[in-house]
């Protein structure tokens, strides 16, 4: 399911583009662009670390409660540092970049938080061994992106809507409930696998 996840991302990358692309005009699809470079940059950077950070603290806390304990504040930080550099960036971008469209400064404000979260959840998704959901919610990501693109399309909206139809997508990941209470994990006595304590 996690393949199947990073092949449905990658189609719906694809076809965001075109959609977006045809529907705005190379010209005006640009500052889209724009925010898309600065969202891939933002989350390789700075959330990526954030989620495989979660992934190991929930690994290694083997279901007792509270993985996160003393991390709460680099969290924060972190996605907070994230956010502000995007604002900044859509700031003194919004004439060269952006072109001149103010409403670009909202979307970089919010964008790192609903990633933040997107990432906070795909680490808890991962951390406790739920493979298949952590593939289904980057699938339904993607799939979120290009419906999104296609109600701007056909509304006839501009780059900002486009933009936020790019953003907003990752609010799936609370379909899957990433955060509940995963039951403890016991090891096998007799292979060293990892198993439900709930099978024992």
């Amino acid at each position: 399911m996690m393949f199947l996840g990073t092949i449905v991302s990658a189609v719906g990358a694809y076809l965001f583009q075109v959609i977006g692309g045809r529907a705005l005009g190379a010209e005006a699809f640009a500052p889209v662009s724009v925010m898309w470079t600065v969202l891939f940059l933002g989350f390789t950077v700075f959330l990526l670390p954030v989620e495989q950070m979660v992934i190991r603290r929930l690994v290694l806390a083997q279901g007792r409660p509270r993985p996160l304990a003393g991390a709460t504040g680099s969290i924060v930080a972190v996605i907070g540092g994230a956010t502000a550099i995007a604002v900044g960036f859509a700031v003194f971008a919004k004439e060269s970049m952006l072109a001149g469209e103010a409403g670009f400064v909202p979307v970089a404000g919010v964008m790192f938080i609903c990633y933040g979260v997107f990432a906070l959840g795909r680490g808890y998704l991962a951390g406790s061994h739920r493979y298949f959901e952590y593939g289904l919610v980057v699938a339904l990501d993607a799939i979120g992106k290009v419906l999104g693109a296609a109600v701007v399309a056909l509304a006839g909206w501009g780059p900002v809507a486009l933009s936020w139809a790019l953003i907003l997508s990752p609010i799936v990941v609370f379909a899957v409930r990433p955060f509940r209470s995963a039951p403890p994990r016991s090891e096998c006595r007799c292979c060293s696998c990892w198993r439900s304590s709930s099978w024992s």
